[in-house]
């Protein structure tokens, strides 16, 4: 028997959802960007989990896109995902300030494995992310285009290269994925969705904690404060 997968898209027209699904939705909003090299398929990334369809040919962005991806999770709660195509070619990323998102918590990086270049600029990247949104965000790895490797270049030499040189640095997983035929994007975007969502579930149970030792504090206070005055 199959997993179930981690999430599942229900961002088509076929989807009509009641009153409380789409408020749903709206209470579980998460911030993601995009980012990578100029031509690496980001954007035809985003055209493929939003409609479903491959874009062989797209424009280059040359400011912010915003594309909105709702969806399932395994564990039932609805997500609406706001995904922030960065720019990519040099001459543009100055009109495009990363600051000005604010509430950023996850970011996809996106390579070309025919472009060895693409990978090796993530880690200017990922300076540039820390500058301008913090360093707490999470973080997933999608090697775009690999319906062009062949699987021994999957196996060895890619992944390889990731153990070796790139894995204990960005502390996340690495997706062979594939805009044209759909290969593993919705998987690496619901691996990514799954460490916000468990960072948020802990920043919760921290301020739940400190709330309520505020409350036992000013408890404690307002019962010192009437021993007092009974006196």
């Amino acid at each position: 028997m199959s997993e179930e997968p981690v999430c599942v898209i229900e961002n088509n027209k076929r989807f009509v959802g009641t009153q409380d699904e789409w408020e749903e939705y709206d209470r579980n909003q998460v911030k993601i960007c995009v980012a990578g090299d100029s031509s690496c398929g980001k954007t035809s990334i985003l055209g493929r989990l939003k409609d479903g369809v491959f874009m062989s040919h797209s424009r280059s962005t040359i400011s912010v896109d915003l594309v909105i991806v709702r969806l399932r999770m395994r564990s039932g709660k609805r997500v609406k995902v706001m995904l922030y195509d960065m720019v990519g070619d040099d001459r543009f990323r100055l009109h495009s300030p990363l600051n000005v998102i604010s509430g950023v918590e996850g970011v996809m990086l996106v390579f070309d494995p025919k472009r060895p270049e693409t990978f090796t600029s993530l880690a200017l990247w990922r300076k540039r992310l820390d500058l301008d949104i913090g360093d707490e965000y999470k973080k997933v790895v999608m090697c775009n285009k690999s319906d062009l490797l062949s699987d021994s270049a999957r196996s060895s030499e890619l992944s390889q290269q990731w153990i070796e040189h790139s894995k204990d640095s960005y502390h996340c997983k690495l997706f062979f994925a594939s805009a044209k035929d759909g290969e593993n994007l919705t998987e690496g975007l619901g691996y990514l969705l799954q460490r916000i969502l468990r960072k948020r579930a802990k920043e919760d149970i921290v301020d739940h904690r400190q709330n309520l030792r505020r409350i036992g504090i000013d408890s404690g206070q307002r019962v010192e404060q009437k021993s007092k005055c009974c006196k």
